[in-house]
């Protein structure tokens, strides 16, 4: 079997053949952007290895995070590949791939991170031989957290972090992270929307209303995308027309990005889902609808409690910094035998 795989996430621009149980590499640091040596170099290995774009069987590329710009160009040039030849195309995680690495060399680390802008992080916790991935980037107290302040692992020498090694790439473990994937889905993960982007939200005007009948569609597919066990379209309509229950939307140019439900109790709001689209977190979405509901229980003098998972570190912390309180433990309250942790803020 012939694998070709690409990865440009990275400032190191990285090509691996595996040709028949053979591996030929390109491993450069950048000095000129991907887009204009990744197409040489390619050929250049595939001169050397003697093989012909025609003769791999599937292709593979690391579609994030990292590098905006280099995880587009090494996502349309393993797409045109695959348009071309009509070959399959495996999609590959950073973070994964940086945890194969890690594993290869026998590291003990509690996770491995990437540095993101502003002092982020994108990080990957190492727990019982596996990798829990945050889909969002973490501050530096909150990979401190993560961590338990033991060592992390990255690509580069991390200035900015501590403890941390820097691992050198593993050629090998970039085909056993592309063997290991059973992804073909090749939406990009920036984490970090592109400048353009983060202008265009910032510009927008961020609306939150009462949802209607026709933002059932846009709610459940936002579910879907974030819980396993999502509401269906029923479930929706049935809280929609509830007297106690409220489902609000946040809004940019008519797009509906996220969707906070709430119930009105006796002296109480409980909110149940807080979703965001992943294309628009770490906008302050999630805080401004939490933070909706939050008025509209100081005008009836009422609490707003909520329920976390122990595991959801993500989600905790930002509840603790808008000012939650913990109230009660329930013990393996969910389907995977983890706590549930019921918070609440108190305004009356």
């Amino acid at each position: 079997m012939n694998y070709l795989l690409i990865n440009t996430a990275n400032e190191e621009l990285v090509i691996v053949l595996y040709k028949n149980g053979e591996i030929f590499a390109c491993n450069e640091r950048m000095v000129k952007k991907h887009n204009e040596v990744l197409l040489p170099k390619l050929e250049e290995l595939l001169v050397k290895a003697n093989v012909q774009l025609k003769d791999i069987d599937e292709f593979g590329v690391v579609i994030g995070p990292g590098s905006f710009t280099g995880i587009r160009v090494g996502i349309a040039t393993i797409k045109a590949f695959k348009d071309v030849f009509n070959k399959p195309v495996r999609a590959i995680s950073n973070l994964e791939l940086l945890y194969q690495i890690v594993k290869n060399a026998g590291l003990d680390v509690s996770a491995v991170a990437i540095e993101g802008s502003l002092n982020s992080y994108f990080v990957g916790k190492v727990e019982n031989n596996k990798i829990n991935i945050y889909e969002r980037n973490l501050t530096k107290d909150e990979l401190m957290a993560v961590s338990d302040n033991n060592q992390v692992a990255f690509y580069t020498n991390s200035h900015n972090y501590q403890p941390s090694i820097c691992v050198e790439f593993d050629n090998q473990a970039f085909v056993q992270a592309f063997l290991n994937s059973n992804s073909y889905d090749l939406t990009p993960i920036y984490y970090q929307l592109s400048q353009a982007e983060n202008d265009k939200i910032a510009n927008s005007n961020l609306i939150i209303r009462e949802a209607e009948m026709w933002d059932i569609k846009a709610i459940s597919e936002l579910d879907k995308s974030n819980f396993t066990s999502s509401w269906d379209n029923n479930m929706l309509e049935s809280i929609l027309f509830s007297k106690s229950n409220r489902i609000y939307v946040a809004e940019i140019e008519q797009q509906v990005i996220g969707f906070v439900v709430a119930e009105n109790d006796i002296d109480e709001y409980n909110i149940s889902r807080v979703v965001v689209d992943k294309n628009f977190r770490n906008h302050g979405v999630g805080s401004k609808l939490i933070s909706y509901i939050e008025n509209l229980a100081k005008r009836s003098q009422m609490n707003v409690s909520l329920e976390v998972s122990v595991n959801n570190f993500t989600a905790k912390t930002l509840y603790e910094k808008l000012g939650y309180t913990l109230r009660r433990v329930r013990k393996e309250y969910y389907k995977d035998k983890s706590d549930c942790l019921e918070m609440v803020k108190m305004f009356n």
